[in-house]
């Protein structure tokens, strides 16, 4: 916070009350999710590139098999990843939607 408000200018104290004001703490959430959607979406332009290098990593005959077992255990582990980051969605919507109906 310390290094926030020096940024900004500001007085830390100043910092803690913009932090206290629910109209603020929402724009700040609003502009943090658009970060996180362009980074997302950054992300995802470079993956056909990545799965390919991870491919070219696995069939490389000359390539050592430890590196292939890291390359191949990294593409299991963010395969798991998403499977599981696209279930939670699905499950926060369902239970959004269920609760703006039940009011």
């Amino acid at each position: 916070m310390r290094a926030a408000a020096a940024k900004a200018g500001l007085g830390e104290r100043t910092i803690y009350r913009y932090l206290a004001d629910p109209d603020f703490r929402a724009e700040l959430h609003r502009r943090q999710d658009e970060v996180l959607t362009a980074t997302t979406a950054a992300l995802a332009g470079g993956m056909g590139t990545a799965v390919q290098a991870l491919a070219g990593v696995l069939d490389d005959p000359e390539c050592p098999q430890a590196v292939k077992v890291r390359a191949a255990l990294g593409w299991l582990r963010e395969g798991r990843a998403m499977v599981e980051t696209d279930n939670l969605v699905d499950r926060v919507a369902t239970l959004e939607k269920v609760l703006l109906e039940a009011g």
